[in-house]
């Protein structure tokens, strides 16, 4: 076999996002560039009662011949005297629909369109009373949503296109804005690029985020913001008895690693989080060969991991006082003459032996040792996974809703309060008795496969479980979450979406 390529030095240089401004001027003090504003439909009635016959600038006629109204996804461009300066106009809906989901999406919408145009400057105007906001959310709160939409909004993966690398990002100024925010600037900014680095990772080539080089992104997070690492090698694995990532990674040439991060900064009153991630960093499906049509993206199948890193990023940057232990398991699963093989058997680190009914099932078995690794050796009291882990779960929520599963009800509360206040969608799903037989092996103590094809999603969080035995625990299935195949909407980019990241660090301050 051939040895390994070490493609850590060119590993992550994370794109720049576009840089922001606050301002306290008004949009109208700027000009050239692109100026976008927001408003409600009760505020565009109100400008048309009070519109004269003699207005008959772009904005008016807008208003008056109702090409704007301030509906939902409603949008026009106008453009003025000047071909260098454009308005862009984007509807709110009613006001007492106005939320911080909706803030974010909009926000992210309308930089997006503006980067279409190719505009060095986007101005953008503060969304207030002007706007027709008389909602309850505090300025911080439409201010901090804003900042949120406009920087994931304006996040795309350019380095493998030579006309998209010419394009700088956009210099935006946040116009409009009563007092100083830098501080909720700094902090968004923090959590946005953990977010973007996550996109990266998974959009990145296979064949450069390998398992060694998603350990040396993690070291040198850890080198930076202060946290303990600790990397275990293939050979450090197998002498830990850890057969089942070994078993996934064996038909590789670049060697499976268990990647453990810890911050603990919330004393010792505060209750551990751990966050456990799945890093298939290629997934041929083994020797149960994925077909064409599956195969292309199976690069985005470490996106549990990356998430698991850029929460780790964002929890350490924003200086959070908590106590979070990031796990990341990470295997290629390849095709050769040393690929593990179906209907082999494996011991996995808790002494269970499982039986391999598909080789394309292995995001489960890297997950098992790690869930089972975490628990004995750093105790935390709460445990969530995440992983692309069943094309099931696509099956039964589609692309926007995560599936959760827990036998605990106040954990699962908790990642359900941590869902809404990010807006990234969770759905649960049982977790009870009638599933619990469903991994059993007739020739082990379990299968890595059910006996059919039946609540696929569930039987992953039942196989699971088996290796979860005193912390409260959760699975998150973000297999239709990860990856969006369809144009991007709100803050929602094409292809890696970088979903988990600002859940994991919103719970981790819920524990």
């Amino acid at each position: 076999m051939s040895k390994p390529r070490d493609y850590s030095a060119i590993i992550i240089k994370p794109q720049a996002l576009s840089p922001l401004i606050l301002s306290q001027k008004k949009l109208t003090d700027f000009s050239g560039g692109c100026h976008i504003r927001f408003l409600t439909t009760e505020a565009v009635s109100a400008i048309s009662k009070n519109l004269k016959k003699s207005d008959t600038d772009p904005f008016s006629e807008a208003i008056k011949q109702k090409a704007f109204t301030g509906k939902p996804d409603k949008s026009v461009m106008l453009y003025g005297t000047s071909p260098a300066e454009s308005l862009f106009l984007v509807g709110l809906d009613e006001e007492k629909k106005l939320s911080s989901a909706l803030i974010r999406k909009v926000s992210a919408n309308a930089v997006r369109r503006a980067m279409d145009l190719k505009k060095e400057d986007v101005f953008v105007d503060t969304i207030n009373k002007a706007a027709g906001a008389t909602s309850d959310l505090s300025e911080e709160e439409i201010v901090s949503s804003m900042i949120e939409g406009l920087l994931l909004g304006s996040y795309r993966f350019t380095r493998y296109s030579s006309e998209a690398k010419k394009i700088k990002p956009p210099k935006l100024t946040l116009c409009g804005l009563k007092k100083n925010h830098e501080k909720i600037l700094q902090e968004k900014r923090v959590l946005c690029e953990s977010v973007c680095l996550t996109r990266d990772l998974v959009n990145e080539n296979a064949d450069c985020i390998t398992p060694k080089a998603l350990a040396e992104e993690a070291k040198n997070i850890s080198k930076k913001y202060g946290l303990k690492i600790n990397v275990l090698d293939e050979k450090e694995l197998r002498r830990k008895k850890m057969g089942l990532i070994t078993a996934v990674g064996q038909g590789a040439q670049n060697p499976p690693c268990l990647i453990v991060m810890q911050y603990l900064h919330g004393g010792k009153n505060k209750k551990t989080l751990a966050i456990v991630g799945k890093g298939i960093t290629f997934d041929s499906g083994g020797l149960n060969l994925k077909t064409s049509g599956h195969i292309e993206d199976m690069r985005q199948d470490m996106a549990g991991a990356a998430a698991v890193l850029g929460a780790m990023r964002a929890i350490a940057g924003l200086g959070l006082s908590v106590n979070v232990i990031g796990v990341m398991a990470c295997a290629e699963n390849a095709i050769g003459s040393g690929a593990y093989k179906p209907g082999d058997i494996f011991t996995a680190y808790n002494g269970k032996t499982v039986e391999i009914g598909n080789t394309d099932a292995e995001g489960r078995l890297v997950l098992a040792d790690a869930l089972s690794y975490v628990e004995e050796n750093y105790k935390p009291d709460y445990t969530i996974d995440l992983a692309t882990l069943t094309g099931a779960v696509i099956v039964a929520l589609g692309t926007h809703y995560a599936g959760l599963m827990s036998k605990e009800e106040e954990f699962q509360k908790l990642v359900s309060a941590a869902s809404e206040q990010t807006d990234e969608k969770i759905w649960p799903l049982p977790l009870t008795e009638p599933f619990m037989d469903e991994m059993k092996s007739d020739i082990a103590d379990l299968k890595n496969t059910g006996k059919n094809r039946n609540a696929g999603t569930i039987q992953g969080a039942v196989f699971l479980s088996h290796f979860v035995k005193k912390t409260k625990w959760a699975h998150l299935d973000i297999a239709g979450t990860a990856w969006c195949s369809s144009e991007a909407s709100g803050i929602t980019s094409k292809y890696a979406t970088g979903f988990g990241v600002r859940l994991l660090t919103a719970l981790c301050q819920k524990i």
